[in-house]
């Protein structure tokens, strides 16, 4: 039922729809590890922005947009953002949980963005301004920067990158 605040309990899941993966928001019964990599996919989306990729007057409004929308890219809301930003965001946010990324590869990715892209938190940081279009996004670039540095720090600590490039979901490698 929906309670007013966003949060959702039906039938023994409770969480905040805003970050449901679309299964999840369909009612599906065989969720694994890949609803955490959406979910990711929507803080990752939210701290570089500064506002949740879908939105809707109502949990009815809100499932519909989360299942059916497309997120406005992330570079479009922030310039300066590099397009393999939005491509590794918009990735953990695939609607078909087969096309997300592992938490291993999701690590990569981001390491390999972040090379590519010349990035650390303070070049991240300094480098991004925002849209005319939006607001100020003060400390949710900072934020999403030092997040993305802790996340692949954490991932190869806990050895979610260090496993086989080939794991399947869910078996517990690199995922």
């Amino acid at each position: 039922h929906d309670d007013g605040t966003g949060r959702v309990q039906t039938r023994g899941v409770i969480g905040s729809i805003w970050y449901m993966s679309p299964e999840q928001v369909t009612g599906r019964r065989d969720l694994d590890k890949r609803v955490d990599i959406y979910a990711l996919g929507v803080v990752l989306y939210q701290m570089l922005t500064g506002r949740r990729p879908f939105d809707g007057r109502s949990n009815k409004k809100l499932s519909s947009a989360i299942m059916e929308g497309n997120p406005t890219l992330p570079s479009q809301l922030v310039s300066g953002l590099p397009k393999a930003v939005d491509d590794l965001v918009l990735a953990a946010m695939s609607k078909d949980p087969a096309q997300r990324p592992s938490a291993g590869e999701l690590a990569r990715r981001i390491a390999g963005v972040m090379r590519a892209e010349q990035l650390t938190p303070a070049l991240f940081v300094l480098g991004a301004r925002p849209s005319p279009r939006r607001r100020r996004w003060g400390w949710g670039m900072a934020g999403g920067a030092a997040v993305l540095g802790l996340l692949l720090a954490a991932m190869v600590a806990f050895g979610g990158a260090a496993g086989p490039a080939n794991a399947a979901p869910g078996d517990g490698v690199g995922n």
